[in-house]
C-alpha cells in the first residue's frame, strides 16, 4: 500500500519540466496515471487537468513563463471556475498551451523545482501518521483482548 500511495503522491506532486513542450509533460503525467490503473486507482481527466492547471499556474507567475498567462486568460474567459474538468476542457487547455509553448523561450525555464510548494507532501505525512495511529490502536486492542478466557466470549 505504501508503494501505491507513493505513486499517487508522486503523480499529484508532478512538477512539469518547462524546458520541454507541454505535450511531453502531459505524456509523462498520463504514464503515471496508467501505472496506477493496475492497482485499481483510476485518475481521470479531472485529476489530470487539476495537476496541469497547478503547474501552469506556477509557470505563469514566473518571469520565464509569461506566455502562459495569456493562455490562461483565454481559458478562464471560455470556461468558468466551476466547469467540470472533462476531455473537452483538457483538449482546449492543451490547444491554448501549445500556442504558448511556441512563444515561450524554453531555454529560459529552469529545471523542475523540486522544492516548489506543494501541499500534497503535507497531506501524505498526515495520512502516514493516521495509518500509524490505526496500526498502534489495533495492536493495543489485540494485546488487551484474550481469546483464551471463555468468560469474554
Amino acid at each position: 500500500m505504501d508503494d501505491v500511495l507513493g505513486m499517487v503522491t508522486k503523480m499529484y506532486q508532478c512538477t512539469f519540466d518547462f524546458r520541454k513542450p507541454i505535450k511531453h509533460n502531459i505524456a509523462q503525467l498520463k504514464t503515471m496515471a496508467m501505472k496506477l490503473k493496475s492497482f485499481g486507482t483510476n485518475p481521470a481527466k479531472p485529476e489530470l487537468t487539476l495537476i496541469l492547471l497547478a503547474n501552469i499556474h506556477y509557470a505563469k507567475e514566473q518571469e520565464w513563463g509569461q506566455e502562459f498567462h495569456t493562455a490562461m486568460l483565454a481559458i478562464w474567459k471560455k470556461y468558468s471556475y466551476n466547469h467540470v474538468h472533462d476531455a473537452t476542457l483538457m483538449a482546449y487547455i492543451l490547444k491554448e498551451l501549445a500556442g504558448a509553448d511556441e512563444l515561450q523561450s524554453m531555454k529560459l525555464a529552469p529545471a523542475p523545482n523540486l522544492n516548489k510548494a506543494n501541499v500534497v507532501g503535507k497531506y501524505r505525512s498526515i495520512l502516514q501518521s493516521a495509518n500509524n495511529s490505526c496500526s498502534n490502536a489495533e495492536s493495543s486492542y489485540a494485546d488487551s483482548t484474550s481469546y483464551d478466557d471463555s468468560s469474554q466470549e
